[in-house]
């Protein structure tokens, strides 16, 4: 299981025990990715050679192990016809709720 199945577990198990309210379901930009691909009838193989992204940094996407920075969302925008902003803000908002339970209860 990876970090972020791990994560996302953990908190779905605290919310119905009551210890949490429920957050929104975590969901990584590599999720969103295969979900494209699988749509588009597009391969990885496709995508790293039209884009210019390694094979190896797509497969760690889509495994949830890397993020979305500003020049695989440029590449990502270009190949499936979107904007960089879409895929950098679903990783902002992933990092959002899965890094919040981290400082709930923190001064600011």
């Amino acid at each position: 299981m990876n970090a972020f199945a791990a994560f996302a577990s953990d908190a779905l198990v605290r919310a119905d025990a009551g210890l949490e309210a429920p957050a929104a379901v975590l969901e990584h930009p590599g999720e969103i990715l295969g979900r494209k691909l699988a749509d588009t009838g597009a391969t990885i193989a496709e995508l790293s050679r039209s884009s210019g992204l390694s094979s190896d940094l797509v497969l760690a996407l889509l495994r949830g192990e890397r993020a979305v920075t500003s020049d695989v969302a440029l590449a990502l925008a270009d190949f499936f016809g979107s904007s960089a902003r879409v895929w950098l803000d679903s990783q902002r908002a992933f990092d959002a709720a899965a890094y919040a339970p981290a400082y709930a209860g923190r001064a600011a």
